[in-house]
């Protein structure tokens, strides 16, 4: 895979997987991956308890936008991805593991040319989606959004991502306007044949000019075949809500959100907080933002802007003494 900020190729040829034949002895001599596979979250089940995240461990071979394949006890093992809400990798080169961590010490512009260089074919295909979706939100942490939807769209939405990745698609999901080379490529992508590119376009047009060609284009990908974006292009449409009937949509909204998958809720959260905030329901705006930068801390740049969102609404009210709180929790997410 080739980074579409280094080149205008975002595909290399996938890296070579283990063979089922050399599975046991490379289980038996790889240190183990580890992930987090969600329970299905059905009516039946309480959304405010719902049942706990299997932790599985083995050797991963593939992880994609159907199936993650593993060794577990020296067996091969294939279910679908689309429960899949957290990896612990063992980055099987050092260059990887390198990277990696410049992104976790939120090193921004280290990690942009780190990862640049850790993906690689040397890695395998599954991993540099990983890291992939780190240099995605490298870019969005500095501000440079155009170019993180651009390298998402051409070096991640073009190699089948799992469920879990569309969470680092950089969408939109507040009143945050964009410029105008921003909006110019929002119409591109709106334009295209991918529904990657239709759902983030959309994002970034549904409050601007062009609002009913990205209102009908998010009623279209509500019956999209990947469960996934047809999820996230329902919950786009709720920025269409008059503020009036904020209170009256909080519950279904609530609803919807928690039964997605756990990445899959911080885009939705992201609105909830703001739309609460601009409707005077400040005491759950405030819940929300903290939700984030709790349940969201792997992707450090949304939970330092949740966390200052919040402090300059309690300002606003003059909380001051709650508001210091938050400015101090977002010191923890502050780009190095």
């Amino acid at each position: 895979m080739t980074l579409w900020a280094q080149s205008s190729s975002p595909v290399a040829s996938p890296a070579a997987s283990p063979t089922t034949e050399n599975a046991n002895s490379i289980s038996l001599n790889t240190p183990a991956d580890t992930f987090l596979y969600a329970a299905v979250i059905t009516k039946s089940i309480d959304v405010w308890n719902p049942p706990q995240a299997d932790r599985l461990s083995g050797n991963i071979e593939e992880l994609d936008d159907r199936r993650i394949v593993f060794i577990e006890n020296e067996k091969r093992r294939e279910i679908p991805s689309d429960r899949v809400m957290q990896v612990a990798p063992v980055w099987r080169t050092q260059v990887a593991a390198d990277a990696h961590k410049f992104f976790v010490a939120r090193r921004y512009r280290e990690a942009k040319d780190a990862i640049a260089k850790a993906v690689t074919n040397d890695l395998p295909r599954w991993q540099q989606r990983l890291l992939v979706a780190e240099f995605v939100d490298v870019f969005a942490a500095l501000g440079e959004y155009r170019v993180a939807g651009s390298v998402y769209l051409k070096s991640l939405a073009a190699n089948q991502p799992p469920a879990m990745l569309l969470a680092h698609m950089p969408m939109n999901w507040t009143s945050l306007e964009p410029d105008r080379m921003h909006y110019e490529a929002a119409v591109e992508w709106l334009a295209s044949d991918d529904e990657f590119g239709q759902v983030l376009g959309a994002s970034w047009m549904l409050l601007g000019p062009d609002r009913e060609a990205a209102r009908a284009k998010l009623l279209k990908l509500h019956d999209s075949k990947n469960a996934a974006i047809a999820s996230i292009a329902m919950a786009q449409s709720w920025r269409l809500v008059p503020p009036l009937e904020t209170s009256a949509k909080l519950a279904e909204w609530f609803e919807f959100r928690d039964r997605l998958i756990e990445p899959l809720q911080i885009g939705p959260t992201e609105f909830i907080a703001e739309r609460c905030a601009r409707t005077g329901m400040i005491d759950l705006a405030i819940g929300q933002w903290s939700r984030i930068a709790t349940m969201h801390s792997n992707q450090s740049h949304r939970a330092w802007n949740a966390l200052n969102a919040a402090a300059r609404t309690l300002n606003q009210q003059n909380r001051d003494e709650e508001a210091n709180r938050f400015l101090t929790w977002a010191e923890e997410f502050r780009a190095q």
